[in-house]
């Protein structure tokens, strides 16, 4: 099959490692992936109704299952890796955006993407309660709630965009408190644990903060002065950052390159790379675009660092002793993403509820339906938007 029949998949979870494959949900199913054979399997489709395309984005593996966060539907999904069967936990009228799944012994937690605070708990896979956060401070107030998490121990650390309380969950227990660090106008977007350290990404300004957990010491480091970002509209200076032996390395959000700590000399650089060139000329000088330029990365090991672009689905795999890398890409066959389009553009419910949804993903069905199906698919199509707007 030629390359113009495959599109490159922009996935928004790290890819999880299971057995010898890397596992990733994109648009209505979950993927295989042997890295070593560069080959792709479409493992399962998802069946559930819905009038969005990314009912789930973010994944973890629990007890020989996959259990997937509920983002756009209101159902918890679980693939059992040995039956290769989908199972479904509705959640009724529970608000949508869930977004990280953590598993831990007998229980998965799911933290909320938007403000609702709540933490919603799964336990031995088919009891669902939830942990209600008071006490959240926000120095701003907008859409996102929680940002990213690390683990240590029993312990469950959770960043958000717009406070710079971060919440210390004890997974055994679910009791939590809020640990404070730096000063209000602060908020947290990447996190990772070395150690006694807890290594933070300022949101606004890009900083990284190091803060030791036994005596709540904090040392700053600001972002290098020619570190591009623009965080008047969105506070999202760094996607997210991973901890090497000797490095702290960022990959970037609303900024135009990743950075590197080196913890000997404790200073932070721009990295040498020429990965995301293509994303700055992009932009046009343009730093206002409210839309990270990765939608994930992977730490494979102590030397390696797997990173996509959001603009091409390009993926760097770099050896971070030098930054070198090597490019390659997720590559799904069209005729599946022209499927899903099909079935989403035919179902007339879906249509009259989510006009705009239609018309702004319009453009995807028409560059994967085939050109022979084409009229008829849109004089379909269309008839049902414009009779009803």
């Amino acid at each position: 099959m030629s390359m113009d029949r495959k599109i490159k998949a922009i996935v928004y979870n790290e890819l999880i490692k299971i057995g010898n494959n890397y596992w990733f949900i994109y648009k209505d199913a979950i993927y295989s992936f042997d890295y070593t054979k560069m080959k792709i399997t479409r493992e399962k489709e998802i069946e559930l109704p819905n009038a969005y395309l990314d009912l789930f984005c973010f994944m973890a593996t629990i007890d020989e299952k996959i259990i997937l966060s509920p983002f756009q539907t209101n159902n918890i999904g679980i693939y059992n890796l040995k039956t290769k069967n989908f199972n479904f936990l509705n959640l009724g009228n529970e608000n949508l955006w869930f977004r990280n799944v953590i598993a831990y012994k007998n229980k998965v937690f799911i933290l909320p993407g938007a403000m609702n605070n709540r933490i919603l708990v799964l336990n031995n896979l088919d009891s669902i309660k939830y942990i209600s956060i008071e006490g959240w401070r926000v120095n701003v107030k907008k859409y996102e709630s929680t940002s990213e998490y690390a683990i240590q121990d029993k312990y469950l650390w959770v960043t958000a965009h717009y406070s710079n309380l971060v919440l210390k969950l004890n997974m055994e227990t679910e009791h939590y408190e809020f640990i404070e660090i730096g000063e209000n106008i602060y908020g947290y977007t990447g996190i990772t644990l070395d150690g006694e350290y807890i290594w933070l990404a300022e949101s606004n300004k890009g900083a990284l903060i190091k803060y030791n957990i036994d005596n709540g010491n904090m040392t700053k480091y600001d972002a290098p002065n020619n570190l591009c970002y623009d965080s008047s509209i969105k506070s999202y200076v760094h996607f997210k950052i991973f901890n090497f032996k000797n490095y702290i390395i960022s990959i970037p959000a609303l900024c135009n390159q990743m950075t590197i700590l080196d913890k000997r000399k404790e200073k932070i650089e721009i990295v040498d790379t020429d990965f995301f060139d293509s994303i700055i000329k992009n932009d046009n000088g343009n730093k206002n675009i409210n839309y990270p330029r990765c939608s994930f990365g992977n730490k494979i090991d102590e030397r390696t660092l797997w990173i996509q672009r959001n603009i091409d689905g390009e993926i760097a795999c770099i050896d971070i002793e030098d930054f070198s890398y090597k490019i390659f890409s997720l590559e799904i066959d069209k005729k599946y993403i022209s499927d899903i389009y099909t079935k989403l553009y035919r179902n007339e419910k879906m249509i009259l509820e989510n006009k705009f949804n239609v018309l702004n993903s319009l453009t995807c069905y028409l560059s994967c339906i085939n050109r022979s199906m084409l009229k008829k698919n849109t004089d379909i199509i269309g008839r049902i938007i414009w009779s009803e707007m």
